[in-house]
């Protein structure tokens, strides 16, 4: 299985995403409910500290991903 499909089989839940930016090559995560994948972008739903939704927009292009956990359901 591949990083595609594992993407693609967690669309929907929660999922936790490690990456290096290419711009600061520092490792990063970011974790949120996993709404969109296309070969472009990755969009995650988060909740700010007010609880308001926010969308996260990943660009494939400008980072390297490293990892994908798959944190459970909504």
């Amino acid at each position: 299985m591949d990083i595609e499909e594992i993407l693609r089989a967690c669309i929907g839940r929660k999922v936790a995403v490690t990456f290096y930016s290419h711009a600061e090559p520092t490792l990063r995560e970011t974790s949120g409910i996993l709404e969109k994948v296309t070969t472009e972008v990755i969009t995650l739903k988060l909740y700010n500290s007010f609880g308001e939704i926010e969308l996260y927009h990943l660009n494939r292009h400008s980072c390297t991903l490293l990892s994908v956990i798959d944190e459970g359901k909504r």
